[in-house]
């Protein structure tokens, strides 16, 4: 079974910056002061609200008072194969950025100098990950899926995607 792509907006709505933000997952960090980077655990959060596969944060934590795999719950279910925290949520970004590559395909964007991402991926509606090493400070980029209407702004066109969405119909340039 494949994951979904989220709308990009509903991404953007349910991804927190603040790391305590984050379940309350006590097998795998502490929070007040947290004590781990919990970038990927908060970008996968993001994504399994945004696809509606549970409601909240709140609820991702009352899944288990146990510890184990995660294998049964969110990402267990579409075939994870890292760590996961007991609830089943991605704990590395590298990981992330594997699991979906194998869900979403090759990245649209990819960049392994530290700093900023190029133009390119920042002007656009994409969710980030890093399918390598933290120490490259490598990112890549997917395109997420959109409810609202792009317009191209060369030729006005826009295309139905089989879910009713107006989606662009602008090909990336090679």
């Amino acid at each position: 079974m494949r994951f979904p792509k989220p709308a990009f907006d509903d991404l953007v709505a349910n991804y927190k910056t603040d790391p305590e933000s984050v379940h309350d997952c006590p097998r795998i960090y502490t929070k007040n002061p947290i004590n781990i980077n919990t970038c990927a655990i908060r970008i996968t959060e993001a994504l399994v609200l945004a696809n509606h596969l549970i409601e909240s944060r709140v609820k991702i934590a009352g899944l288990t008072t146990k510890g184990g795999t995660g294998k049964g719950f969110l990402l267990g279910n579409y075939g994870y194969r890292a760590n996961l925290c007991p609830h089943g949520i991605g704990r590395g970004a590298t990981d992330v950025g594997y699991f979906l590559t194998e869900h979403w395909g090759k990245p649209n964007h990819t960049w392994l100098a530290p700093g900023s991402p190029p133009k390119r991926s920042t002007a656009s509606r994409e969710c980030s990950a890093s399918p390598r090493s933290p120490a490259t400070a490598a990112r890549a980029t997917w395109t997420c899926g959109t409810r609202q209407t792009l317009s191209d702004t060369a030729t006005g066109t826009r295309k139905k995607s089989s879910s009713g969405s107006s989606r662009d119909s602008r090909r990336a340039a090679p």
